[in-house]
């Protein structure tokens, strides 16, 4: 499903200005979205400009076909962890002058329900990126033991309830098939107090969602990848 909805890039002008960007140069939105920030550089470019849209998420990459049909432009389905596959395939590999990261999720991921990244919305418990992935949220806390939640809430929620949440959800488990997105927030609120501004289930899903698209790992390879893409001129 392809919405239309607008949504606004985060820090859109500093990352605009901190590309310094040249009229002729080469760029690389590793995380296309809904193409705000490419549309910013796009804007600062001349004809011979080029940038290359990147995104995990083909929701992204179709918006980006329907709504932006630049010829500057050129779009690849792919994690940015395959930056330098798909840089070397179309033989820009140190050539480029920018890289754009904006990291975390969208807003128009979460607004959809049936990506299953809200707990404010009821949803298929998904939270995959990309779509062509076979694990899903719902699949992994299924096929993990308590002690494998357990660790992931801890590291990447700074989930200080997370035994008591995992021993939760096991025990649940054993009777029902947890399958959707407020089922699992329902069943996390019922051990963790709800904070002033934040819901009790919000560091779990962000854990969650970390690990299902294993996001720091590819993080860390798309940044090391980096620096043998960008120009040395």
């Amino acid at each position: 499903m392809i919405e239309t909805n607008h949504h606004e890039s985060v820090l859109f002008n500093e990352s605009i200005e901190g590309l310094n960007i040249k009229s002729d140069g080469v760029y690389v939105d590793t995380t296309l979205g809904r193409c705000g920030h490419t549309k910013g550089i796009l804007k600062n470019l001349g004809n011979s400009g080029k940038v290359i849209g990147l995104d995990q998420d083909m929701d992204a990459i179709n918006y980006a076909r329907i709504n932006l049909p630049d010829p500057r432009l050129t779009t690849i389905h792919c994690n940015f962890s395959k930056l330098q596959d798909n840089l070397s395939q179309l033989n820009l590999l140190g050539k480029v002058d920018g890289i754009l990261m904006d990291l975390g999720i969208s807003s128009p991921q979460i607004d959809n329900a049936d990506r299953g990244f809200s707990f404010n919305k009821d949803g298929a418990l998904d939270m995959r990126m990309d779509q062509t992935q076979t694990v899903t949220a719902a699949s992994w806390l299924r096929d993990s033991n308590e002690t494998e939640i357990a660790n992931a809430l801890y590291q990447y929620g700074e989930e200080k309830r997370s035994r008591v949440i995992a021993s939760t959800i096991k025990e649940y488990q054993k009777n029902n098939d947890l399958n959707s997105t407020l089922e699992l927030a329902n069943l996390i609120s019922t051990v963790v107090r709800p904070g002033k501004k934040k819901h009790p289930a919000t560091r779990s899903f962000q854990a969650i969602r970390i690990v299902i698209n294993d996001e720091l790992k590819k993080l860390s390879e798309a940044l090391d990848q980096s620096i043998g893409a960008l120009s040395t001129n």
